[in-house]
């Protein structure tokens, strides 16, 4: 567990982080979650985030307001300020949010 979370800090910060397996209340599942949780900003649990480049040359091309309206961006540069906090955490088992 130890190894686990000196590479959460390795990695630093990232948009994304995805955990699987945490169906089960642990201390060592509540160890990742912190973790990752110290590092990015929108946990995933058993799920694929976009995989898109967060730079100043990416921006979303959907609908409005997305496509018009910078602070409603999820990807580019100005998702950044999205994502400083608070933590969004995805399909989160219910033993976390209880």
């Amino acid at each position: 567990m130890a190894q686990a979370v000196q590479v959460f800090d390795a990695i630093g910060g990232s948009l994304t982080a995805t955990l699987w397996g945490m169906n089960e209340d642990s201390e060592d599942n509540r160890t990742l979650i912190r973790a990752a949780r110290q590092i990015a900003g929108h946990v995933l649990f058993a799920g694929v985030p976009t995989g898109v480049a967060v730079c100043h040359a990416q921006e979303h091309g959907g609908p409005w307001p997305a496509s018009t309206r910078p602070e409603s961006t999820s990807v580019g540069f100005a998702a950044l300020q999205r994502f400083l906090r608070p933590v969004a955490l995805q399909d989160a088992p219910h033993w976390l949010l209880d």
